[in-house]
């Protein structure tokens, strides 16, 4: 199976989702600023030790007190960390600190090429960081004298909360962009898995690619559902021309108009084509065969009367069941009382009749049928010359859409194409559709 999506599809489902997008990225930003600020703050103090004998003006330092001084320096690092030395600077403390918790909080700097030790450490708060690196110099340089029996290490200056302090962790800014970036990483995967597991069939390319079948155009949302036909016009004329062709091609008069799910718009496409093809003159007849949920009627705005469940029940003639709409050149056949069993009325003789005598009298038949969630519409495609798979580019997925697709080759139903309804990449969502 292909997974693959390229950058229109990409930039395509950034448009569609933008609002969602910005608002999962300052979320996810706000959410990791404000774990950021509850974190506690860790702060650094540190004091920086000179390594180096007393010596007067008149006798200096030499070379080799200055080598040994380094060399101190790596032993002075470790007698630091040593239980007698933190034992001692946790007895001048004010609060109890055990050894394991200084040796975690203290750490030792020098350079190979300096006689200058750095002590560092980290605690709660600045004051405490500033307490903790005076004590531990301070202990220090009393422990030297008496471990080392010397006296080569001097303090350089007080550490004091102003001068020798910094917040170490956590910096609130960071987290802040950290959580941007994350947000948008989040997104991107999730945008990627959705078009590439999850594929909305929302181009028309996307049709063509995932359904091998011709793309026959697209609708574009249109806001004033009162007057979607209207303002749509265009596209169904040319949906018009490319049928057009099929038709004359293939010799085809009939065809119906389905969908893989309910509420798609093949009913508000089937009126629309009608619509469209009356006005080029040609003589035909829209039948609502969606005898479960018929709504020919409400869009025509025609009186309830006998229709296709009178005919085949025998209860009314072709001519009882024909009604001629405001549209010229434009009739309407409707559905009729509701039958307790559609689709044994779909797949009978009678129905295949009806079919018969309406091909000689109308130059286009188009047949509103349900959904291909039932078996009805698998019995119309059979009596029809073509069908139409109508793909509604806000909801229909790739896989529901092959489905669909199956179920149609299985009867051999010669699909001439598919419709996208609904392109929402250039107008906003209808209120209402059929």
């Amino acid at each position: 199976m292909n997974y693959s999506i390229n950058l229109k599809q990409i930039l395509a489902v950034i448009r569609n989702y933008w609002i969602r997008i910005l608002v999962f990225i300052l979320f996810i930003t706000c959410l990791g600023g404000a774990i950021g600020l509850t974190i506690p703050k860790v702060y650094e103090a540190e004091m920086d030790i000179l390594v180096n004998y007393s010596t007067t003006p008149e006798t200096g330092v030499s070379i080799n007190e200055i080598d040994m001084n380094l060399r101190l320096i790596e032993t002075y690092k470790y007698l630091l960390t040593t239980n007698q030395v933190l034992e001692k600077v946790s007895d001048s403390l004010d609060s109890k600190v055990s050894i394991g918790e200084l040796r975690n909080k203290i750490t030792i700097i020098s350079n190979n090429q300096s006689q200058i030790m750095t002590i560092q450490v980290q605690d709660g708060t600045a004051k405490s960081a500033v307490n903790l690196v005076n004590t531990v110099a301070n202990v220090f340089q009393e422990e030297i004298k008496n471990l080392m029996k010397m006296d080569n290490l001097n303090i350089l200056g007080e550490a004091t909360i102003k001068n020798n302090t910094r917040v170490v962790n956590p910096h609130s800014a960071f987290y802040f962009v950290i959580s941007f970036f994350l947000g948008i990483f989040i997104c991107f995967v999730f945008l990627i898995i959705k078009e590439t597991y999850f594929t909305i069939l929302n181009l028309e390319e996307l049709t063509e690619k995932h359904l091998s079948l011709p793309s026959m155009g697209s609708i574009p949302v249109i806001k004033d559902h009162l007057e979607r036909f209207e303002h749509s016009i265009e596209s169904f004329r040319n949906i018009r021309a490319n049928i057009q062709f099929q038709l004359n091609e293939k010799k085809i008069k009939s065809f119906v108009i389905t969908s893989s799910l309910a509420a798609e718009g093949k009913s508000f496409i089937s009126t629309s084509l009608a619509k469209t093809f009356a006005m080029d003159n040609k003589k035909v007849v829209y039948i609502d065969a969606d005898l479960r949920r018929p709504v020919g009627r409400k869009i025509f705005n025609m009186k309830k009367q006998a229709g296709i469940t009178s005919y085949v029940a025998g209860q009314a003639k072709l001519a009882d069941i024909i009604q001629l709409t405001e549209f010229e050149n434009l009739s309407f056949i409707g559905a009729g009382p509701y039958p307790p069993n559609p689709a044994e009325i779909i797949s009978s003789i009678e129905m295949k009749t009806l079919f018969n005598q309406l091909e000689k009298q109308f130059d286009v038949i188009i047949i509103d049928s349900p959904p291909l969630i039932v078996a009805d519409v698998l019995s119309l495609v059979d009596i029809a010359d073509g069908c139409l798979l109508v793909i509604n580019g806000s909801k229909t997925k790739k896989d529901t859409a092959k489905k669909s697709l199956e179920k149609l080759h299985k009867v051999q139903a010669n699909v001439l194409g598919t419709i996208l309804n609904r392109n929402k990449y250039q107008q906003d969502r209808p209120t209402e559709y059929y």
